[in-house]
């Protein structure tokens, strides 16, 4: 699965991709996303994960999600550590759902098109 957000430029795509990131760093002032972090993987691919307890420590419920810009979209594709089990469906479900709400609820107006798809 995969959300993505359209843009109206690619430009804004780029600013909204680092934006994200910042947000989850920690790098953005008066922004707090507790439940996020961020990676590089070791293909330099910018990662985000949700770092509740209660996935984190179990590989079977580890959902990753690479952010990638293409044009005018930012592309968030769910995956998972190649060493860890491939996670259900149900899981990969509720952490797309987990990473809508986060940016539904920090990133309003920075896109002009959300999209989830199924893939």
């Amino acid at each position: 699965m995969k959300i993505i957000l359209t843009t109206e430029t690619a430009s804004a795509a780029v600013v909204l991709k680092n934006q994200i990131i910042a947000a989850v760093k920690g790098e953005i002032e008066g922004v707090t996303i507790d439940t996020w972090s961020y990676t590089k993987s070791g293909d330099k691919l910018d990662i985000l994960y949700h770092d509740a307890e209660q996935y984190g420590n179990a590989p079977e419920k580890n959902v990753l999600f690479k952010v990638i810009v293409e044009g005018t979209e930012v592309i968030l594709s769910s995956g998972w550590w190649k060493s860890n089990p491939e996670p259900s469906r149900e899981m990969i479900c509720l952490h797309i759902g987990r990473l809508a709400e986060m940016l539904l609820r920090y990133f309003p107006g920075c896109y002009i098109k959300f999209n989830i798809i199924d893939f």
